[in-house]
């Protein structure tokens, strides 16, 4: 039986984006972005009385955020950073359609982007920990189920 070779670039994935006829390039975070936009995730993560996962305490800047890191416009040679209440201002249509895109470009499929479906696969210690970074406690949230 002869072994299956997989081949990887470690080149970021990018597509071109024109936006009101302005050039961007959507990119593929590296690993140190997602984690941190990750990490980000699991900060909006609501917990019940159970000690379970309940939810998200909140949506805003949620899809900004990734695109903060992904979404770079071109200006001649270079690429500017574009800031997150620039983003917030855009038609939500256009700002979900390009959130899709870069979580599809950065490996984080519908699992993954999800914080509440993300932080559920965290063993109870590391969910735990996450909490204690963040200035949390499962029981914040006892009640509101």
């Amino acid at each position: 039986m002869q072994e299956e070779t997989l081949n990887f670039t470690l080149s970021l994935a990018e597509k071109s984006v024109v936006i009101d006829g302005e050039g961007y390039v959507l990119r593929e975070l590296d690993g140190k972005e997602r984690d941190t936009y990750l990490n980000d995730l699991s900060a909006r993560t609501r917990i019940g009385a159970n000690g379970k996962p309940a939810g998200v305490k909140d949506f805003v800047g949620l899809h900004a955020g990734l695109l903060a890191k992904a979404l770079k416009k071109v200006v001649g040679n270079e690429r500017q950073d574009i800031d997150k209440k620039a983003i917030q201002s855009w038609p939500a249509s256009t700002v979900s359609k390009l959130f899709d895109i870069a979580k599809e470009l950065s490996g984080l499929g519908n699992d993954e982007g999800d914080a509440v479906a993300w932080f559920v696969k965290l063993k109870p210690e590391v969910q735990q920990d996450i909490m204690k970074e963040h200035g949390g406690n499962k029981d914040d949230e006892a009640g509101n189920d």
